[in-house]
């Protein structure tokens, strides 16, 4: 158990002031953190029975955010004051949270934050949100809750305080799917919301909370058959490797299930949950090989941009955990370019890319699709990089790389493609499969009526 109470701390040369990476409980309980860069950043953690962020002042960490939360489960409760850092609260990667304010006085307040007072990716959404008070005091462009990498689900955030001057199409991103009504008022009466699938997640909470896994996992699973359909489904397939951890237990077991379950491959979005799951039970099985293996799967064919950069993330980390753990041999994967240098340059770099997924400006637009070049990630590159674009229409698309000089180094598409976004790999090979050299190099894409070029540098 990590466990920090009743301190203050301020003004620091460390850019992050507490950082809890791989702790599977942690307690940050009536604090005070300032003037850092990011205060409390936490990854891979929490995935025990306990992980309480309660009742803090958080502020003026003003380039950073006051909590980060990566693949972790956080409790923020009670309540924390979260005030004048950069972001708020920022939690990705299948991370599950939970923010439930005091229903009196004192209360939770996030709020007058930089930029945005909160952003989560979609698959961290938090899963119990509600009595808190939130919002900006100078109306500024920037959002009170923010979700990026969305899909088209209804995302709730009902029962919590947005302030006077409280415009959801303002505040909210993107409104039209934050059930925000209804609007708690501070000191009015506590809100009831309960229904069934909620009654049995709260309970297989409680009993991870005592210590009553088999009883807890048996929950998960019931609600996961009986209640496929709603979110608590999707929390309790994260909630069944909590329970593994805890019991040290069988994780091929586990894999067999995420793999097997019907009700966790109904659509893309469960199915992508329990095929990362899968692979999560990997790393808990200490099969490092396999899955660096599913990670560069994934960097070779991406679905998303974001993918992309969850994978270039999470493939570190394994390669960190492998050569910390002096039980089983070394491995490199396929594309040893993704094994960090060293653990501080990894971190130094995940900072970089948790902010180019958090800070997405993308516009929410309805499923209908432009015919657009979005760039390549990474970029510079090396050894190889992602190229993405969507067209308007089934239409005959061809891509080609080509050198400085404007002569053709490789075709990489030449086909009718379905409308829709695509990605292409480019390995920093010719149409002969020879290396090329460093450089900057121009693609361009072409369709019936339109025509797109972009640079990459290839750096070696």
């Amino acid at each position: 158990l990590f466990s920090l109470t009743n301190s203050s701390m301020t003004f620091n040369s460390n850019p992050n002031l507490v950082t809890i990476s791989s702790y599977p409980n942690y307690r940050i309980i009536n604090n005070t953190f300032s003037n850092y860069q990011t205060a409390l950043s936490i990854d891979e953690s929490g995935l025990g029975k306990d992980c309480l962020i309660e009742s803090n002042a958080i502020h003026m960490n003003e380039y950073g955010y006051g909590i980060q939360l990566y693949h972790s489960n956080a409790n923020i409760s009670g309540s924390n004051i979260i005030n004048s850092n950069y972001i708020g609260i920022a939690g990705l990667r299948n991370s599950s949270i939970e923010i439930i304010g005091n229903d009196n006085y004192p209360y939770q307040m996030i709020y007058n934050n930089f930029n945005d007072e909160m952003v989560f990716s979609e698959d961290s959404f938090p899963n119990s949100f509600k009595y808190n008070l939130i919002f900006d005091s100078f109306q500024s462009d920037n959002y009170l809750l923010k979700c990026v990498h969305h899909v088209d689900r209804i995302l709730n955030c009902s029962g919590n305080f947005w302030g006077e001057q409280f415009r959801p199409e303002r505040d909210l991103y993107p409104y039209q799917f934050m059930a925000y009504d209804p609007v708690w008022e501070p000191g009015d009466s506590v809100l009831i919301d309960y229904n069934p699938a909620l009654e049995l997640y709260t309970s297989a909470k409680y009993n991870v909370q005592i210590g009553n896994y088999y009883l807890a996992k048996l929950q998960f699973k019931q609600i996961i058959a009986e209640y496929s359909r709603t979110e608590f489904a999707f929390h309790a397939a994260k909630a069944l490797i909590t329970i593994e951890k805890s019991i040290m237990g069988n994780f091929t077991e586990l894999q067999a299930y995420y793999q097997s379950e019907p009700n966790l491959h109904y659509d893309d979005r469960i199915s992508k949950l329990s095929d990362y799951l899968y692979n999560y039970c990997n790393i808990e099985k200490k099969d490092y090989a396999a899955a660096i293996d599913w990670f560069e799967g994934i960097l070779e064919n991406p679905p998303s941009l974001a993918d992309s950069i969850y994978a270039v993330i999470d493939i570190g980390y394994t390669y960190l955990l492998m050569d910390a753990d002096k039980s089983v041999c070394n491995y490199t994967g396929r594309i040893p370019h993704y094994k960090p240098d060293n653990t501080e340059k990894y971190y130094s770099d995940r900072e970089v890319l948790i902010r180019k997924l958090l800070e997405s400006s993308e516009e929410y637009q309805t499923p209908e699709y432009t015919t657009q070049l979005y760039g390549n990630y990474p970029n510079p590159f090396n050894p190889s990089t992602t190229i993405v674009f969507s067209i308007a229409f089934d239409l005959n698309v061809e891509m080609n790389v080509y050198n400085i000089k404007g002569q053709r180094v490789k075709t990489l598409i030449n086909d009718r493609l379905k409308k829709g976004t695509h990605s292409v790999l480019w390995n920093g090979t010719d149409d002969n499969g020879k290396t090329v050299t460093s450089g900057v190099y121009l693609y361009k894409i072409k369709t019936n009526n339109q025509t797109f070029v972009n640079k990459m540098l290839l750096l070696k």
